[in-house]
């Protein structure tokens, strides 16, 4: 049994994996941002609830994608913000990245923000008593994450989407989109 996000797999058992679904998780990760970004797109076929496109399923072609009945009867899948894991969890700029979250909350039936005062305060506490540390460099088998790696050929692919990425959301379509300008900056 392993936790997942809080137990690595031995470093065979991640290479076997990186390389058996590499091309297909970072084309799976360009077509969830697609989707949020563009309002629902629906990549996947109907009864592909794990929306991975595995056998039997596949996925859709392009002009075959359609908006996701749950964007058009229960949510609107437009993105409100872009945040930025690395960010959130930076000291310096944690309480930028959280005001976002808030900022989107705010007015909302059933939440209520906390004062602007007591936000920093609050989240350095939060970080600071959390019960499972961030594991950062290794994990419990004291493997470096670096061992975690990519081939130089995958790098390049992983480089490629996100420079298309980039252009795409870059474009002058995206210039009042301050959800694509966010993703833009970070990508």
């Amino acid at each position: 049994y392993k936790r997942l996000f809080s137990t690595r797999p031995s470093v065979d058992e991640w290479m076997r994996w990186r390389d058996y679904r590499f091309h297909e998780e970072v084309i799976l990760w360009k077509w969830f941002v697609d989707y949020w970004m563009e309002g629902g797109k629906q990549y996947w076929m109907d009864w592909d609830f794990e929306r991975n496109g595995q056998l039997p399923f596949d996925w859709l072609d392009k002009k075959d994608r359609k908006t996701d009945l749950h964007c058009i009867y229960e949510l609107d899948c437009y993105p409100k913000a872009v945040l930025s894991y690395e960010l959130l969890s930076d000291p310096v700029t944690r309480h930028f990245e959280a005001e976002k979250v808030a900022t989107i909350m705010e007015d909302k039936l059933g939440i209520e923000i906390i004062a602007e005062d007591t936000k920093p305060c609050i989240l350095t506490e939060i970080e600071k008593s959390k019960s499972t540390p961030d594991i950062i460099n290794k994990d419990e088998r004291e493997h470096l994450k670096a061992e975690y790696s990519f081939t130089y050929t995958q790098l390049n692919e992983i480089n490629d989407m996100l420079v298309g990425m980039k252009g795409k959301y870059g474009s002058d379509k995206w210039d009042d989109n301050t959800a694509a300008q966010e993703l833009v900056m970070y990508l």
